[in-house]
Parts: C-alpha cells; structure tokens; sequence
C-alpha cells in the first residue's frame, strides 16, 4: 500500500508539494487580504475602524464555525475537487466583495467565503496524510503551513499596494482573479 503513495522519486510528488503551497497561500490570501484595507472600506461605507473590521472578522468566523462541522466528515469527501473548486468558488464570492455596494452584504459574503475556505486546511491535512509517504507527510504538512504564511503575508502587501493604485474594491477584485488562478494550478497539479 505505500508504494502506490506519493515520494520523492516520482514527478507527481513534486507537483502535489507545489500544489500544497499553492493551497495555503491562496486561502489565506483571501483570508487576510481585508486587513490592510480597513481604514478605506470605513471611508467607503462611513463606518469606524471597528465597524470595518467585521468584514475580516466575518471571514474568520465563517471558517471556525465550519472547520468545526466539517472534521466529522471530511474523510468522505473528493479531496482534489473540492481543493480546487473551494479555491475557485471562494475567489468568486471575494470577486462579489469588490462589487457590493453594501457594508451588510461585505460582511455576508465575506462569512460566507470563510466556510468555503475551511475546506482548505481540512482538506490539505487529509490530502498529504493520505497520499504522501509516511516519512514525508511531516514534509508536506510543513510546506502547507508555509504556504498559509506566505499567503496571508502577500495577500496583506498585494491589497496594500493595488490599494494605493486602483483602490480597494479593484485590488480585491484583482486577488480573486488571481486566487481562481491559483485553484486551477491546484486542479492542475494534484495528480488524480
């Protein structure tokens, strides 16, 4: 049974390490793209700061109420199309974010994309600890977890700097073109 799991010696497994990274960065790129941006969605919806902040709050909320439902069945699930399609149908949802005109509708959407998001880390665990060798899955847990640094770190700079340029809403329409991006490279990468 462990020869037909991923190692080192094989293309694909190198290939599924990048599409674990990939993974995490792009989920919590989404997760944390919001934060740098709270004093311009305040101005935009003649909010506080701490009004604005619920639209990160929200996404962090909507993913721990999910994590929680979904350990009990994570086992159950496909795990490459859902990886990739929670990627994709989450850059949707932060697309929708850059188009609303209400701060409500922000904060709805927003915990609505953090329960998709909670697909990713359940589904990435379960991913490297079924798929890779029993002396890598440490390995892959490790590029994962990096991966999630990486992502929450760029997607905090990107928002930041687009921001300055094109304004809030476009920089964060911009992200979710490149988060639907980075859910294909997972489609793509995962071996079947």
């Amino acid at each position: 049974m462990e020869n037909n799991k991923l190692n080192p010696q094989q293309r694909c497994y190198r290939r599924a390490l990048a599409a674990i990274i990939i993974t995490g960065a792009s989920a919590f790129s989404m997760e944390y793209c919001l934060q740098p941006v709270i004093s311009h969605i305040a101005a935009t919806f003649m909010l506080n700061p701490a009004q604005a902040s619920l639209a990160v709050s929200a996404a962090m909320l909507g993913m721990a109420l999910t994590l929680l439902i979904l350990t009990a069945f994570a086992g159950r699930l496909p795990r490459r199309k859902m990886l990739a399609g929670s990627l994709v149908v989450s850059s949707a949802v932060l697309l929708g974010v850059g188009f609303t005109h209400s701060f409500a509708a922000v904060v709805a959407l927003r915990f609505v994309q953090g329960c998709i998001l909670a697909l990713v880390p359940v589904l990435a665990m379960a991913y490297v600890n079924e798929e890779f060798i029993a002396g890598k899955i440490r390995f892959g847990i490790g590029l994962y977890v990096s991966g999630t640094t990486l992502g929450g770190l760029s997607g905090r700079i990107l928002a930041s700097v687009l921001t300055d340029y094109i304004g809030w809403q476009h920089a964060i329409m911009s992200l979710s073109l490149l988060a639907a991006l980075s859910g294909l490279a997972v489609w793509l990468l995962l071996p079947k």
